[in-house]
Order: C-alpha cells, then sequence, then structure tokens
C-alpha cells in the first residue's frame, strides 16, 4: 500500500522527469503484480489521471495517452485487467465534472487510447 502511495504522489507531479520516472517504474510494479485491491488501483489512477493533468502539449499529450493505454495491452496481467479497467473508469467518472474546457479534449483522447488498448487485450 505504501510503494502505490509512492507512485500516486510521483505521477501527480508537476515536474515532467519526475512523472516519467514514476510511470516506469509503474509498468515493472504492475507488470509483476497479479493481484491489487481495487483501491489500490484507484489511487494509482489517480495519479495517473493527474500526470495527464499536468501534460500540456499536444505530442506529450498523445505519447502520455497512448503510453497508459499500453497499460493495459502491454503490462497488466490477466487476472489484474478487469480491476484495473474498473479502477479507470471510476476516477474518470468522479473527476469528469471537475474537468475545464481547456483539458477535455486531452481526457477524451486519454478516452479514446484507453478503449483501444482495452479491445487490443
Amino acid at each position: 500500500m505504501s510503494q502505490t502511495s509512492s507512485f500516486v504522489k510521483k505521477l501527480a507531479s508537476n515536474d515532467k522527469p519526475t512523472r516519467d520516472s514514476a510511470l516506469e517504474s509503474l509498468k515493472n510494479f504492475l507488470g509483476s503484480k497479479k493481484d491489487l485491491s481495487l483501491l489500490d488501483l484507484k489511487k494509482i489512477w489517480k495519479g495517473l489521471y493527474f500526470s495527464m493533468w499536468y501534460c500540456d502539449r499536444s505530442k506529450a499529450q498523445e505519447r502520455l495517452a497512448e503510453n497508459l493505454g499500453k497499460l493495459y495491452s502491454e503490462t497488466v496481467s490477466v487476472s489484474l485487467f478487469p480491476q484495473f479497467v474498473l479502477a479507470f473508469f471510476d476516477i474518470i467518472s468522479i473527476e469528469w465534472p471537475n474537468i475545464d474546457q481547456w483539458r477535455v479534449d486531452k481526457y477524451y483522447l486519454l478516452i479514446r487510447r484507453i478503449l483501444r488498448h482495452n479491445f487490443k487485450f
């Protein structure tokens, strides 16, 4: 649980190198885990949500959305997949009213990439 909290803090950092490093660590972490609680996965997705929030340039947003989508198709185990999907949609549903007009397009992009990689899985 404390490792999950550490990921969340680093993923939500406004410092790009910190976020990039945390995403790589998260890939390794998720690849090695077969079972995590829904609460832990929601915490991870909360950090990923804010990682997208702080991503400002369009090319960087596209790269990040693609990398987050690849967590589904390349990283997450079969046993963890349904909970990971549920955690994403729970966080997006909760946070959606807080997304302003300047950020909504990047979250549309994220949702499209997540769905595409869900179908690839």
